[in-house]
Order: C-alpha cells, then structure tokens, then sequence
C-alpha cells in the first residue's frame, strides 16, 4: 500500500472510492395501521409530535439530576446514528437544547459549544426489533462519571426512517462543533473497544485543525484514530502543559491517522487532527477507545 507523507511537502494523491448503497423497503405497522394508510403529511405529524411529548419529558428528568448536581453550565452534545449524524438527530439535539433552555426555575445555563461546560449531554441511536431506541447520558465531565442514562422508544415507521437516511455520512462538509481550539476542544466520550462510534468532522480549507478532549476514567492504552477517506495527521498531548507525547500519520487503515499511547486516569489529554501537509480537506471520523496498558 502506498503511504503519504506528511513531514516534508505536500503529496498529490488521487483517491477513487466507489460506493454501493442498498435500500432496503418495508412496511411497518403503528397503532394496528400500516404507515401505508395514512398521508404522508399526518404521519409526519403524529412523529413529531411523539417526539416533542417525549423530549419534553426527558427534559424535566435531565433538569431533576442536574439540580441534584448543582450544575452550572451544561452543552448538549450529539446523538449518532450507526456512527453519524442524522436529521432525526439534529431535531433531537435541538428540542432538547430548546426544552432545557427555557426550563422555569433552573440554575444551570445552555451553552452553544463545549468550551467551558461541566456537564455534557448526548447520545446513540440504535435500532431494535421493530424499534428505534434513544440512549440519553448525562455526564459530569470533572470525573467523567455518567450520573444518569435514559432511553426513549419510538415503533420503527417510514416518517422515522426517511429523518434517519439523511445527513448520516457526514457528507455535507458542515462540522458542528467549529470552531474548536486548545482552549476550546471538543470533549469525546471515551469508547471501550474498537466498535466504538466515530464523531464526525469535516477538515475545513486554510489550515483547520480539529481538537478532541480526552479524559480517562482508569489507567489504561489509549487507541485514537481517523476513518474516512481524507488523509489525516494527528498529534497527542498533555493537555495542561501542551507537551507533545506523540504523532501519527498513517499509522491507520489507508492513510488515517492512529495513536497508541498509554494513559491514567482523571489526566487532561488532546488529540489534535489536521489534513495531512495542512492542505488535505474533507470528511472524517475519530474514535478513542481504552483498553489495558501494555
């Protein structure tokens, strides 16, 4: 395999990928109707309002734990599916920021990125027999201790399928958390193995570099990678005194990036991810996940 290389000048590389993409069509039943009996218009209507109900609810019990913790600043965060965005994602993200804002009463503020948050909401969406389930988890990033964890249910129908096709490659080049920097890095929930969901990023022109807050909650080997097709080179740091403990350019699968660094537990860490030579741009996912020392 031919490998790039990102010390020196900048590598010209053509790469070609093809994609096959299968759809799958099905009926499903809700409410002893098939989805094929009602117009478009009003199933697309009882789902948002399902939605709404449920986000409002979800909301109250989220607003109970953070009072409980004396919160005081919080960030929703993503809620991937299948290790991407979605439109059904986004709505959720944005009916939870919106119900969490205008809470009566509430002694925490919203913030609209993560740079200075003590509390971080976000999640996955996984599907089930028939179901399309949520996975909600509030954590305190001073220890990173999950303090609660939800789930919400929604019965699998078309309206819910077509808000889960779209915006799920991370093809529209928009990055949701810019501008990040070391004073303002993306907290990344570490994973525990290698099937661990990416986050995804978009290298942005004139230079971008993208960067991940990561802290471990035990002594372990930390394994961080880039997936995609845009090469990418990443370096790691000690995030308070900003020493370089380590690089990679394509020491992943074709020319990502991978790091293998052993780590303790409760220590500030960032990986910073940029194109390779500072002119490679594009799309991209990164994964953390730890596993024993070695």
């Amino acid at each position: 395999m031919i490998k790039s290389d990102c010390s020196g000048g900048v590598m010209k590389k053509h790469l070609f990928v093809f994609s096959v993409f299968f759809f799958a069509v099905f009926t499903v039943y809700a409410q002893g109707l098939s989805v094929q009996d009602a117009a478009p218009d009003a199933r697309n209507a009882n789902l948002v309002s399902q939605m709404d109900s449920t986000v409002k609810e979800l909301a109250a019990n989220i607003n109970k734990k953070l009072a409980e913790g004396k919160a005081e600043k919080v960030v929703v965060g993503q809620f991937i599916y299948r290790g991407s965005a979605s439109r059904f994602g986004s709505y959720w993200v944005n009916q939870l920021t919106g119900e969490l804002a205008n809470m009566p009463g509430k002694s925490y503020i919203i913030l609209s990125g993560p740079a200075g948050a003590g509390w971080t909401i976000s999640g996955e969406i996984v599907e089930t027999a028939g179901v399309i389930r949520i996975y909600t988890r509030l954590i305190c990033l001073q220890n990173r201790a999950v303090e609660a964890s939800f789930q919400s249910d929604f019965e699998r129908s078309a309206a819910l399928a077509a808000m889960l096709s779209g915006g799920g490659d991370g093809s529209s080049g928009i990055d949701e958390w810019e501008p990040d920097s070391w004073d303002n890095p993306v907290p990344y929930e570490i994973g525990t193995d290698e099937n661990t969901p990416v986050m995804n990023r978009a290298i942005q022109p004139a230079g971008d570099e993208d960067f991940f807050l990561l802290v471990p909650d035990r002594d372990g080997r930390l394994v961080m990678e880039t997936t995609g097709s845009t090469d990418t080179y990443m370096e790691f740091y000690n995030a308070d005194t900003r020493e370089k403990l380590a690089e990679d350019d394509d020491g992943g699968q074709g020319y990502n990036a991978r790091i293998r660094y052993n780590v303790q537990a409760g220590k500030r860490y960032i990986a910073k991810v940029r194109g390779c030579g500072g002119s490679d741009t594009g799309n991209y996912g990164f994964r953390a996940y730890l596993g024993p020392a070695q």
